[in-house]
């Protein structure tokens, strides 16, 4: 067999690999999908050729960790792989693989929450790949346009792109795009408080969960069940909500996107729980979860997970009255923040700051503001105290 003939055997074992990895990254399996793409790095180390063909492998394979990166949580060297992939792909004229790592980029800007740098990325990515009517890959974008839009406030315009990406999905097999519309959906209608149509979209997703084996399309439904037993004003569904939750933290380990977002709703039941007073083991509970939350995101160096954790940090152990802790921590948050140029959560961070500084006023002004969470807790039953002081009021 000549060099030809081996190069060629190595080019076609390179891509079989990355796409059975692409395929695995899908369905959920990250280790395997991990193992693969490692092993197409490999070989591709052996190849020695200048030629375009070599490029447009090694542009393909460091897309493909880019998004294997990105589910682990490693937002800022997953950019670094796309933008070096977006490099050869234009230089190339690839423009159907341009638009999918512009739309991988504009994920970047949206998790940082730069939603106007965001959207202009999905709406040049979609641009490109319209003309060629690649459902999937259309479908994906305004999909997350639709989400850009509503965590920028414009749920009108949420709901018009996410539903146009459902319409391209009928009579096709995107069963993870159509699981993640319906989410979407759930989301959007539980804070216009549309009950016809979270059960409408509720139930979409569950029959997809039954029939589909994809761990993502599972969650995804457990997820969004948990999120509408959170909604509830019924203290038996916001304790089944809770309980959901706990279990997605488990299962949600692989994906650090999805476990923070896991982590942060039921810090949210935590933090409700907390201010009725109901027993200071959850103080103890919710400095646990944001101490993790926050070492694994350190590990990592997920910038973006970190400045969560303080943020939601400085909220609990204000609740304790520790308020220079609390102050403290916030300002942790905005130098992360600053130092990494993150100008939206800047925006964000003053804002929370002027909204604890608020509650923790209205705290003072309902409860006794001379003791700790413990102590009030300590010195009589918390239920007859809430009752005497609102008989104050």
């Amino acid at each position: 067999m000549n060099s030809l003939d081996v190069t060629s055997d190595l080019h076609i074992s390179i891509q079989s690999l990355r796409e059975r990895g692409h395929i695995l990254l899908e369905l959920g399996y990250y280790d395997t999908a991990e193992n693969m793409i490692n092993e197409s790095f490999e070989i591709f180390a052996i190849i020695r050729n200048d030629k375009d063909e070599i490029e447009n492998i090694k542009a393909d394979i460091m897309h493909t960790s880019g998004n294997l990166l990105s589910h682990k949580g490693d937002f800022q060297n997953a950019l670094n792989y796309w933008e070096e992939s977006l490099a050869i792909k234009i230089k190339q004229g690839k423009i159907i693989d341009q638009a999918n790592l512009q739309n991988n980029i504009a994920i970047y800007h949206f998790i940082v929450e730069e939603y106007d740098k965001a959207l202009e990325y999905f709406f040049d990515a979609f641009t490109l790949i319209q003309p060629f009517k690649i459902k999937k890959t259309m479908t994906g974008i305004l999909l997350n346009i639709g989400d850009t839009y509503f965590h920028a406030g414009d749920i009108d315009k949420a709901l018009q792109y996410v539903h146009q990406s459902l319409e391209i999905t009928d009579n096709t097999s995107l069963d993870y795009i159509k699981s993640n519309c319906y989410l979407s959906l759930i989301q959007y209608y539980l804070i216009l408080n549309n009950l016809s149509q979270i059960s409408l979209y509720y139930a979409n997703l569950l029959e997809l969960a039954s029939t589909i084996d994809s761990a993502y399309i599972q969650l995804f439904e457990k997820y969004a069940k948990a999120l509408i037993l959170k909604s509830s004003n019924l203290e038996n569904d916001k304790q089944n909500a809770k309980q959901l939750f706990q279990q997605l933290q488990e299962l949600s380990s692989f994906d650090f996107q999805l476990l923070s977002s896991v982590v942060l709703n039921l810090v949210d039941i935590l933090l409700d729980e907390l201010y009725q007073f109901d027993d200071c083991e959850k103080l103890e509970t919710l400095t646990s979860l944001m101490d993790e939350l926050y070492e694994d995101a350190q590990a990592k160096q997920l910038f973006h997970f970190m400045i969560d954790a303080l943020v939601l940090k400085s909220k609990v152990v204000a609740l304790n009255n520790q308020i220079e802790d609390s102050q403290f921590l916030m300002e942790q948050a905005l130098m992360i923040a600053e130092d990494n140029k993150f100008n939206a959560l800047k925006e964000k961070i003053v804002s929370e700051q002027i909204k604890l500084k608020e509650k923790i006023k209205e705290c003072h002004d309902f409860h006794n503001k001379y003791f700790t969470l413990r102590e009030r807790m300590d010195l009589c039953n918390i239920r007859s105290y809430v009752k005497s002081e609102l008989n104050h009021i």
